[in-house]
């Protein structure tokens, strides 16, 4: 499996920590590194997931042909 990795500055962390903390904490504040890598990870695999679910249904329809009642 690949490995992503994002860089940032000290000053980006910051931003980072408080706009993910606002998203993700009931009561706002600063969200944690493990705090946000859950969430990009739980992400990616919701992304993931839509993705096949939408590949799947199309493949579905496209499978079935339509009923010629004259």
């Amino acid at each position: 499996m690949a490995t992503i990795t994002i860089n940032t500055t000290p000053a980006q962390d910051s931003r980072i920590a408080a706009a993910f903390g606002a998203m993700l904490l009931a009561e706002g504040g600063v969200a944690t590194g493990p705090q946000i890598k859950q969430y990009l990870v739980d992400h990616i695999k919701d992304i993931v997931l839509k993705h096949e679910q939408r590949a799947a249904a199309n493949a579905a329809t496209a499978g079935v042909s339509p009923v010629d009642v004259t």
